[in-house]
């Protein structure tokens, strides 16, 4: 089997309600689907979104970038990833979520080649449903609060608040959701490199009180040695997210000792493969992780299923949930979610079946 194709689809996907973190105000997210066709006619799909605050990618470069990697890898067997990878990394040094699209799409061609859902060849089910995080849009405390427990009632047990904007707010946003839940809910803080080491410790230690499950990048990813001093001086655990997009990053944050948890965001890190590397180093570290996403849509939040359901060491609640704050007319079956939890699809490959004929309207190349 050979690689013959690849076709770029560029899809706007409105939010159902803002979504505002400390980076900015979402409304809509743009998506990058793509479709990777083979001479034995198998047919692939990949799907990532466009974050260039968090990742440095807008549609534009994730689009140019998969144009040029496709035509480094037409002729490859889809088999072949290691190669693949290899021959990418040589041809486009970042664009990492470029990567991905083209990982997610082979590893739906390697299952639909054999007949099997993708999770059945990297690893199989650890877990047969994924528990999840709730992230909460920021926001106004009472309205912030008001949310929670309706997620809670939904199911979710652990719910995430954006931080970052004012200090003050941040700490009565807490406090407003921890009286509002209860002790039972897990509360967990994304600050999304907000603030310098003294201001993330001094917020962290008015968090403590309310029993925080760990707080997400407090200082910028490039300053480890910041986020390891944080890390010394409060009672909450401290995770890496933004700190983490390559292999040799996720040895550095282990080697300073910056971190108690990698947030594994799939998309950022290149894809399912190069992921599944990522959790192994965590392993090795005995450093729990947690899966997230970018708010992809149903392919891309299948691919990070498959790697939370397939992975020991994923022991935090995932935030997987971007089909239930958006969605396309292009998924014709998308992910399944029940009760606080994903149901990881079956279906050979990622599992997703796409309507090609909406698709098509969307078409760049």
């Amino acid at each position: 089997m050979k690689i013959d194709k690849i076709e770029a689809f560029q899809v706007a996907v409105p939010f159902k309600q803002a979504y505002t973190t400390s980076y900015s105000t979402i409304n809509e997210f743009g998506h990058v689907f793509i479709k990777i066709s083979t001479n034995e006619e198998v047919v692939g799909f990949g799907e990532v979104s466009s974050l260039p605050e968090f990742t440095g990618e807008n549609l534009g470069t994730i689009t140019e970038a998969v144009r040029q990697l496709g035509s480094v890898i037409k002729g490859c067997d889809p088999f072949d990833l290691e190669k693949i990878m290899s021959l990418m990394d040589k041809e486009v040094k970042f664009n990492n979520t470029a990567k991905a699209a083209i990982d997610f799409a082979l590893h739906d061609i390697i299952g639909k080649s054999l007949g099997v859902n993708a999770v059945n060849f990297i690893g199989g089910r650890y877990v047969e449903k994924i528990p999840l995080s709730w992230s909460l849009t920021s926001g106004e405390p009472g309205k912030v609060a008001a949310e929670a427990v309706k997620m809670v009632e939904a199911g979710f047990d652990t719910v995430n608040l954006k931080i970052g904007a004012n200090p003050d707010e941040d700490v009565e946003r807490v406090r407003r959701v921890r009286e509002a839940i209860g002790d039972k809910v897990n509360i967990r803080a994304d600050a999304n490199s907000a603030f310098t080491p003294m201001q993330a410790i001094q917020l962290i230690k008015r968090m403590e009180k309310y029993d925080m499950q760990y707080v997400e990048q407090p200082v910028p990813g490039w300053d480890l040695d910041g986020m390891a001093e944080v890390r010394r001086q409060v009672n909450v655990r401290i995770s890496a997210d933004e700190s983490v997009f390559y292999l040799h990053n996720a040895l550095d944050v282990i080697k300073k000792g910056a971190a108690d948890i990698f947030a594994l965001k799939v998309a950022k890190m290149g894809g399912i493969r190069r992921t599944k590397q990522i959790a192994t180093i965590a392993e090795a570290a005995n450093m729990p992780c947690m899966v997230n996403s970018n708010f992809e849509v149903d392919i891309g939040v299948s691919a990070a299923a498959i790697v939370a359901a397939s992975t020991k060491v994923v022991q935090y609640n995932s935030e997987i949930t971007g089909p239930l704050r958006h969605q396309t007319d292009v998924i014709k079956k998308g992910v399944e979610y029940r009760d606080g939890f994903l149901i990881p699809p079956t279906g050979p490959g990622l599992g997703i079946e796409i309507d090609e004929k909406k698709l098509e309207r969307y078409r760049i190349f």
